[in-house]
């Protein structure tokens, strides 16, 4: 008998989290309160590593985002390709942006190949979020894999607006290219 409820509460608890995951990918933020409010882990990761805070961030959920930030969620979970929610803005959401940062998110953290959220902001010509990260002191010289920096993705994309914040930020230039993909 004990066994059971101890089955039928995980399961309650699993379910309760599952939801989290959804209503952060919608952005229903009553439903996130309410959720968190019932015992929803606000860290909890889906079957790829990726936390309600993370979907929420990349779906552009300002009040969802703020309402798992009210409640704890760390910043700087991985999922496991790597990514952090900084990183999943980084690609467009300067206000999320603005409030990762706010909240402590690391601005160097590495994914997979050493990328930073810098680096994801600047490949996708993201100028506002790549002067956000840099106002924040983001490092304008960390490298990637096979020594790929900041300034080299400008340079391969032509980004020559971003090039021109990444070098009065003080970005070292240098004289090889990225590779091609």
């Amino acid at each position: 008998m004990v066994a059971l409820l101890v089955s039928s509460l995980m399961a309650c608890i699993q379910d309760v989290n599952s939801q989290l995951i959804e209503a952060g990918k919608k952005g229903e933020t009553r439903n996130v309160e309410g959720l968190l409010a019932a015992g929803a882990e606000v860290d909890t990761q889906d079957e790829k590593g990726v936390t309600a805070l993370m979907h929420a961030s990349a779906e552009g959920h300002t009040r969802s985002v703020e309402a798992l930030l009210d409640a704890g969620a760390d910043v700087d979970v991985h999922a496991d390709d790597g990514l952090t929610a900084l990183m999943v803005v980084a690609r467009g959401k300067t206000e999320i942006a603005r409030a990762l940062l706010d909240a402590g998110a690391d601005l160097d953290a590495r994914a997979q190949h050493g990328v930073t959220p810098l680096m994801v902001a600047v490949a996708t010509g993201n100028t506002e979020v790549v002067r956000t990260l840099l106002d924040a002191g983001a490092d304008v010289d960390a490298e990637a894999d096979h020594g790929i920096t900041a300034l080299m993705w400008t340079e391969r994309n032509g980004y020559i607006e971003i090039a021109e914040l990444l070098e009065q930020a003080g970005a070292a230039k240098q004289t090889s290219q990225v590779p091609a993909e």
